[in-house]
């Protein structure tokens, strides 16, 4: 790991009365600070940033304004205290194979993890655009750490042009890119992690701790297959987005709508009192297909086994979804499981399973009545051979299926036919 400082060079602008290119000299100011009078922005800035020290300079020229200018820069960097200080020579030319060439260039002389500054007074006409993919690539490929993007506004004032600082602009799309990855992957670090180190200035609304929080809880809900404590979860992260939105900035409440999109219609505050009713199906519906986007199989399949467990506690009355007697009926869902996996002639159960599956009998005869049970068992066998493959990582298996989200999704069609016909059936309360 280096830490780098990485600036563009010039040949300056057009000087009437010595009729040729050059800079300007100028004092810049920085944090209060002035530096010696320069021609040199770079000069200025590695002078103004001290304590902080660089081990290595990378300057972007031209062959002409190496020429021009190299040589007195790197001397007066020097005399600031960065002696290592290196030229990255460019075509000035704007041919596509040129610009690809440009891009290559940066990105060759920055390292895994290294600790990046860079300043952009002068950067070289279209090279701004190659200049940004290229952080964004080494900040993504190479976990490399952006400290500072300076520019000197000389057209502000050119007797003490402020040097000032437009990192936060460069994590824009870090900020775009964690929001989408609470939405699209269930991850919610990376959010997480700009919240707690970006600067103030910048996204401060979605700098919340409350937003960071529930997010972080989300994720962990998701991640681990809490289908019973995920909708109240997701109804914390939207309570937690509603109540900023009104400080939110254009620009911050786009992404806040993202995550509304997402989860406002999943959340739900916890109910103590929920029973395995028709509300109760339709969230675990939603928390499957949730899943599934997130392409997140192995919990889909598991919590698909759970949800028709759950067909099995319609109607024990005692069966309620977040008290310890509730939760203490479970064992019936895994009973009528077993129910389904074979024909009644078939069924062997013994001791408290077996007077579990008598107690049952007569509601599944009526689901059988209706349609439900042969609905099921056509596709719970392979539901389960996929859930199992999965929970065995494959290893009985000759290789992984193919179609594993194809039939995931085709899984979750079934299960919702299923809950259709037992609303439309009068078998779900209200």
């Amino acid at each position: 790991m280096a830490v780098l400082y990485l600036s563009f060079l010039g040949k300056g602008s057009w000087q009437a009365h010595i009729k040729d290119y050059d800079y300007n000299p100028a004092t810049y100011v920085f944090n209060g600070k002035k530096s010696q009078p320069t021609k040199y922005v770079q000069a200025a800035e590695i002078e103004l940033l001290k304590p902080k020290t660089f081990d290595r300079g990378l300057v972007v020229v031209t062959e002409e304004s190496r020429k021009r200018h190299f040589d007195a820069l790197r001397a007066e960097m020097a005399a600031q205290g960065l002696r290592d200080v290196q030229p990255i020579e460019i075509k000035d030319d704007f041919t596509p194979q040129s610009q690809w060439e440009w891009f290559q260039k940066i990105v060759q002389h920055i390292g895994q993890g290294d600790l990046l500054t860079v300043d952009v007074t002068h950067g070289y006409r279209a090279f701004s655009i190659v200049f940004t993919n290229a952080i964004n690539f080494v900040q993504r490929v190479r976990q490399v750490v952006l400290e500072g993007v300076y520019y000197g506004a000389y057209e502000r004032d050119p007797n003490a042009p402020p040097i000032v600082d437009l990192k936060d602009f460069f994590i824009i799309h870090e900020w775009a890119d964690g929001v989408n990855r609470l939405v699209e992957d269930a991850d919610a670090r990376k959010l997480v992690d700009l919240a707690q180190k970006s600067h103030k200035v910048s996204f401060e609304v979605l700098r919340d701790n409350e937003l960071s929080k529930v997010a972080k809880k989300l994720t962990e809900k998701i991640r681990n297959v809490d289908v019973h404590r995920m909708k109240a979860a997701a109804y914390d992260l939207v309570q937690a987005v509603k109540k900023i939105q009104d400080k939110a900035l254009p620009v911050e409440q786009d992404l806040l709508d993202l995550l509304l999109s997402k989860f406002d219609d999943l959340a739900a505050p916890l109910d103590k009192k929920e029973k395995y009713d028709r509300s109760y199906f339709d969230g675990q519906i939603k928390i499957i297909r949730l899943l599934l986007e997130h392409q997140l199989y192995m919990q889909a399949l598991t919590a698909m086994r759970e949800l028709i467990g759950s067909f099995g506690l319609i109607k024990v009355s005692e069966a309620t979804v977040h008290t310890s007697r509730g939760r203490s009926q479970r064992h019936k869902a895994e009973v009528f499981i077993r129910m389904l996996l074979f024909e009644e002639k078939k069924h062997c159960f013994t001791g408290d399973d077996e007077r579990i599956r008598d107690k049952l009998m007569p509601y599944y005869q009526e689901l059988k009545n209706i349609g439900a049970v042969d609905r099921i068992k056509a596709f719970l066998h392979q539901l389960l051979n996929y859930r199992n493959g999965m929970d065995h990582a494959w290893t009985k298996k000759g290789d992984t299926p193919e179609d594993v989200a194809e039939k995931s999704f085709r899984f979750l069609k079934d299960l919702e036919d299923v809950v259709e016909l037992l609303k439309n059936q009068g078998l779900l309360a209200n």
